[in-house]
């Protein structure tokens, strides 16, 4: 896994409050890959505004590559807080171990809002007090849904009526990819293999893993989740924050990196 593909994968969190259904199998993940894990987060659908489902969760995620030649792992984690209101704006806490988030002493916390009714989308870096905002535009209906290629390499299974924690109306899909052996370059028969568990009353990916032999293994779960409540998390800028203002190149882009120090 390179660096950028890193970089990017960490920063994928930046919106995960507002994700719709999982994406079918020609979804390419932030890994570089097909999969169910898009840009945003799994399952996630940027600059989609979902209303009257409010909740409140933690949230872990994490990234695991194996080095060959017995060099170790790298390991890359996400912890954090996401929360949603009954307008739609969306607050997302992370504390992230690598990529562009981090400091020098590898945790640094930042704060994501999207405020769909004002129009803006805000970087916060508590330790700065300062906030970066930018347009947000939400994104018209139906714009990211899409019929994913035939693949006879790949298999979809879809089961409803499955439980998560305090919600009982989880769809589980999983996906799982077969790549000949001589494909890709590949001497030995490739199987990669996506679950992911989806919440529709809520709109939201609750949890999901994904084993890839090329990339390592990622995982995502929602925690102590609060449904109806937000639990008095805020989704507006403190007092005492130095706001600045940059443009946002479409609301599908990710946010880019913090200010150098």
């Amino acid at each position: 896994m390179t660096k950028a593909i890193l970089i990017a994968a960490l920063s994928s969190t930046a919106v995960l409050a507002q994700m719709g259904p999982p994406p079918g199998p020609g979804f390419h993940d932030r890994f570089g890959g097909p999969g169910p894990f898009g840009p945003g987060g799994p399952g996630m659908r940027p600059g989609q505004v979902v209303t009257n489902a409010p909740y409140y969760a933690t949230m872990t995620e994490q990234s695991v590559e194996t080095l060959p030649n017995g060099g170790g792992t790298i390991t890359h984690s996400v912890n954090g807080i996401v929360a949603r209101d009954s307008a739609g704006r969306t607050y997302v806490q992370q504390t992230s171990t690598g990529g562009p988030f981090s400091s020098g002493t590898g945790l640094r916390t930042v704060i994501f809002l999207i405020d769909p009714v004002a129009g803006y989308a805000y970087t916060l870096y508590p330790d700065k007090n300062e906030a970066i905002q930018r347009p947000f535009k939400a994104a018209p209906a139906g714009e990211h849904r899409h019929t994913p290629p035939n693949d006879p390499n790949v298999n979809v299974s879809k089961s409803t009526g499955g439980t998560y924690q305090n919600l009982t109306d989880i769809e589980t899909t999983t996906i799982t990819r077969t790549i000949p052996a001589n494909t890709i370059g590949n001497s030995a028969t490739l199987t990669s293999t996506n679950t992911i568990l989806y919440s529709p009353s809520l709109q939201i990916v609750v949890s999901s893993s994904r084993h890839d032999p090329r990339f390592g293994d990622s995982t995502y779960a929602l925690n102590g989740i609060l449904v109806g409540s937000t639990n008095n998390v805020s989704f507006s800028v403190p007092s005492g924050y130095t706001i600045k203002t940059e443009s946002w190149r479409g609301h599908n882009g990710p946010p880019p990196p913090p200010p150098q120090e």
